[in-house]
């Protein structure tokens, strides 16, 4: 969940308990110190699996120190030239003329 989420680790452990928690479970999470011992051995590899259909961004720049309008042509860029983009969605920060 860490990994696939991208939440630091003690979130990921209250994140994981309270999922249990919710669909019924008995289930326990190893204590912040234990995940933190395994997660230094611990190889994930989250594979990527492509698709022909045009992508459809949503974009969110919330928590950086600039205004999401001035970032929109990075975070595009991130985007491989050959994949076609279907659509692109975004909340009102980026209703601006250069966007």
């Amino acid at each position: 969940m860490k990994v696939l989420i991208g939440m630091a680790l003690w979130q990921t452990t209250g994140f994981v308990e309270t999922l249990l928690h919710l669909v019924g479970l008995d289930g326990t999470v190893p204590d912040f110190s234990t995940l933190s011992r395994r997660q230094r051995i611990l190889a994930v590899n989250i594979p990527y699996r492509g698709c022909k259909d045009p992508l459809h961004l949503l974009i969110d720049n919330t928590g950086n120190h600039i205004g999401d309008a001035p970032v929109l042509p990075y975070l595009l860029s991130q985007n491989s030239a050959d994949e076609e983009i279907g659509s692109v969605t975004a909340d009102g920060a980026y209703h601006t003329r250069k966007c």
